[in-house]
């Protein structure tokens, strides 16, 4: 799998003193196997790259050359960025494969679905990720250069086959990743919801 588009990030929290927060550009998403790999670009200046082979530490880089390690990519996005980013799900979520599907229009080119504490709306190449907890609210919008070749129908997964709710982790319920040492000593401009 090789994806390119536009994608557009808002993080809100009611909470008294928060601010909300944005982020837009492009991304590149790929898939090789089980290695999945995201880099997200604003102005043609790489924000993120991250990436993780199967077996190894996921890691991430900034603009500002700091690295991080952790034990998934979500782990990591989350630490660095404060976005907590489904990046390990996309590949089937862009296949059309849930835990549970809400819809689907009768010509199949709208899907309404929930996979864990994510919303996902789907039609045609743009998908409408949204994730709320308490307070915060997240929502991304993806929109592909290209078509997506469907591997398969609209699917879900056990949960929804078993007839049982969606999971119910939080998108940010990793394991803390580990920073690794850098020369510099700028933190990383957030672009997501503080820690």
């Amino acid at each position: 799998l090789h994806l390119t588009g536009r994608f557009s990030f808002s993080a809100t929290d009611n909470t008294p003193g928060t601010r909300p927060q944005h982020s837009s550009g492009r991304f590149i998403l790929d898939r090789n196997g089980n290695n999945p790999g995201l880099e997200l670009l604003s102005f043609r200046q790489t924000l993120v790259r991250a990436a993780q082979k199967q077996g190894e530490q996921a890691w991430l880089e900034t603009a500002q050359h700091q690295r991080y390690l952790g034990t998934t990519l979500e782990a990591v996005l989350q630490q660095a960025v404060g976005m907590p980013i489904p990046v390990s799900r996309l590949p089937q979520w862009l296949n059309n494969q849930f835990e549970t599907i809400e819809r689907t229009s009768d010509d199949g080119r709208r899907i309404v679905a929930l996979d864990g504490t994510w919303h996902i709306e789907r039609e045609d190449n743009r998908w409408y990720l949204t994730w709320q907890q308490n307070t915060r609210r997240i929502e991304i919008r993806l929109v592909a250069d290209q078509p997506v070749q469907n591997e398969a129908s609209a699917q879900t997964g056990p949960s929804a086959r078993n007839g049982s709710s969606a999971a119910q982790a939080t998108p940010d319920g990793q394991q803390p990743a580990q920073t690794e040492s850098s020369t510099q000593t700028q933190s990383p401009a957030r672009t997501g919801p503080s820690q």
